[in-house]
């Protein structure tokens, strides 16, 4: 695999963009594709850094991009940027023209894990036309639910901490108002509710039994359930940690390689 440090002007941020880059040195391609997506402490590196994503990827003969995106929560900011619209379309559009990746649904997968996760399902449930399939990793699937959580546990502390009470702040400026929030494009809840079941993308949903962020996935998959939108579910002993995210990329990629991103299952 050659690992590409990619730097470019953005004409949606209005600035320069940061991209990581794992391309097969074997092949012409078109190759298939994978948009990779860090958590909120993380950058464009911390795949390469932590996991051994290349090896895996090598093995399935995988382009894996990587785009730094801060602490966005892949939206487009209320207060801020429009990090969703660089992801989803901007994105896609510069590297097809750098790199000889395919443009075809069948070939194109989104994964990431914790807010990471959060903006794979949230591609996957918005433009269900481009995404064969998605993978999440103690991914934040249920925010409203989780924000609901984290404010009562600060509620039950006074006064309200400052690492809770900065987390409010930051989430309001990506996501807006709970009233703005709702059944919007960053609600995967209020997504999966409207999707038709047929048109969804293949999901692949995993959080370690340790993880905090348990709660908001089983709520995500209730819903699913509801729907009856098929997925794939792991759950495994781990945390919120790279020791489980490792073993999930890989775990996902070989579920891709296997499946085909036709389908899913409940499978545990």
């Amino acid at each position: 695999m050659a690992l590409l440090d990619v730097h470019f002007f953005s004409q949606t941020l209005m600035n320069q963009a940061a991209v990581s880059v794992l391309l097969p040195d074997e092949g012409e391609g078109p190759f298939p594709v994978l948009y990779l997506l860090h958590g909120i402490s993380n950058d464009h590196t911390h795949w390469i850094r932590k996991s051994n994503v290349e090896r895996y990827a090598a093995a399935h003969g995988l382009a894996v991009v990587m785009p730094s995106v801060g602490r966005s929560y892949y939206a487009d900011q209320k207060v801020g940027y429009d990090y969703f619209t660089y992801v989803a379309q901007e994105l896609p559009q510069v590297m097809g023209a750098m790199f000889p990746l395919s443009q075809r649904r069948a070939d194109t997968f989104a994964a990431g894990l914790s807010m990471g996760g959060y903006g794979a399902v949230k591609l996957a449930l918005n433009y269900p036309e481009r995404y064969a399939a998605a993978a999440s990793f103690s991914g934040c699937l249920d925010l409203e639910g989780l924000i609901g959580g984290l404010t009562a546990q600060g509620l039950a502390a006074q006064p309200l901490p400052d690492k809770l009470r900065r987390g409010a702040e930051e989430l309001k400026r990506a996501l807006g108002s709970r009233e703005e929030f709702t059944g919007s494009g960053n609600d995967l809840m209020g997504l999966a509710n409207g999707i038709d079941p047929a048109r969804c993308p293949a999901l692949y949903l995993s959080c370690g039994t340790e993880d905090p962020l348990m709660g908001c996935n089983r709520s995500f998959t209730a819903q699913l359930d509801q729907r009856g939108i098929p997925y794939t579910w792991f759950e495994g002993p781990g945390g919120h940690d790279w020791d489980f995210w490792d073993g999930q990329i890989r775990r996902a990629l070989d579920w891709i390689a296997e499946e085909g991103g036709a389908h899913g299952d409940h499978t545990r």
